[in-house]
């Protein structure tokens, strides 16, 4: 392979990495989205019928931080979780696995976040942040 075709695959496979999730390029929109991927993947794997989350920040639990979960309603079908503070981001990649019924919001002075999992039938609902 010369190097041209070389760094096409490269490119691409940064692409679809980064598309996927942003998995490349991380804030903490991002990791706090990945955090509930794996949390609603070993729930569903699981005979519990609940699981929290604990999500922290990538740069530690000091400084305060707010983070909210759009519903998803039939006018809004991709909502967005966000995190404010240092590295804020946002991310809909939690979406592929749960299911999230009412907004949800929380501001932090610093600490740790709990995501409430919850299975309901076949579904992985978001219920709760404390």
């Amino acid at each position: 392979m010369n190097r041209a075709a070389a760094a096409l695959v490269a490119l691409a496979t940064l692409l679809v990495a980064t598309v996927s999730c942003n998995q490349i390029i991380e804030d903490n929109g991002v990791h706090l989205g990945m955090a509930i991927l794996a949390g609603a993947e070993q729930l569903r794997a699981s005979t519990d019928l609940e699981r929290t989350v604990v999500f922290e920040r990538l740069i530690g639990s000091r400084g305060p931080y707010k983070v909210t979960i759009g519903a998803q309603t039939p006018e809004n079908q991709h909502p967005y979780l966000s995190v404010s503070g240092s590295r804020n981001g946002s991310t809909t990649c939690h979406l592929r696995t749960v299911v999230v019924l009412e907004r949800l919001s929380i501001d932090k002075q610093g600490g740790t976040t709990e995501v409430v999992l919850r299975k309901n039938g076949q579904a992985i609902e978001v219920v709760a942040l404390r």
